[in-house]
């Protein structure tokens, strides 16, 4: 029974997902969530209090998924580079698998962000923080400079992100604004690494 309430959990926190993605949190409603699910709007109602809270519940989903990513094939690192790298490649092999979680976050750091602030504090109170733990180690070792860890993290995040909405603003693959191609998405990790090497990483 514990397995059936998890699955019907997880098929009602992926059609949420995709629908407050589409519509946004004030364009979506429980009987749309519902039909996405092709459950009945009552099944939603036992499992979240109101569509605020499925919100919410929908975001810390997100966060858990791409936090379960990075400890699954977590490693030793001999580098600055090799962090910055594990961490990226992350970010971005969470987007291409999942596009919709990745443009549901951007959405709601730009729309919600006192939310979003209430929502991680809780997040991080509950379980470690491991791209923190990751970037602190690495300060430790003297592979990455001297730099508040979260900080750190947000410039990390943030410049993907930043990236990845604009591929989407775009539309992608082989665009061309003025003189200038949009870049494949290996170029633009490639790229992105560059940039943050030159700014976080120790050289020795």
């Amino acid at each position: 029974m514990l397995r059936e309430n998890a699955e019907q959990r997880d098929l009602l926190m992926k059609a949420a997902i995709k629908i407050f993605a589409e519509r946004g949190l004030d364009g979506t409603t429980i009987r749309a969530v519902a039909a996405e699910a092709k459950v009945n709007s009552a099944l939603i109602y036992y499992y979240f209090d109101n569509k605020q809270n499925l919100f919410e519940e929908s975001i810390k989903y997100i966060m858990r998924g791409f936090f379960e990513r990075l400890a699954k094939n977590l490693k030793s690192f001999s580098s600055g580079k090799e962090r910055l790298e594990y961490l990226v490649n992350c970010i971005f092999d969470y987007y291409c698998e999942f596009p919709e979680r990745m443009h549901l976050m951007s959405v709601m750091i730009v729309m919600h962000l006192e939310l979003m602030r209430k929502i991680l504090r809780q997040f991080l109170r509950e379980r470690s923080a491991l791209p923190l733990h990751i970037i602190s180690e690495g300060i430790e070792a003297r592979q990455l400079k001297k730099i508040n860890p979260l900080q750190a993290w947000w410039i990390i995040l943030g410049t993907c992100m930043f990236t990845i909405k604009m591929r989407q603003v775009v539309d992608g693959k082989n665009v061309v604004m003025g003189n200038f191609a949009v870049p494949e998405i290996a170029e633009s990790r490639r790229q992105i690494l560059e940039i943050l090497e030159s700014g976080l990483v120790i050289n020795k």
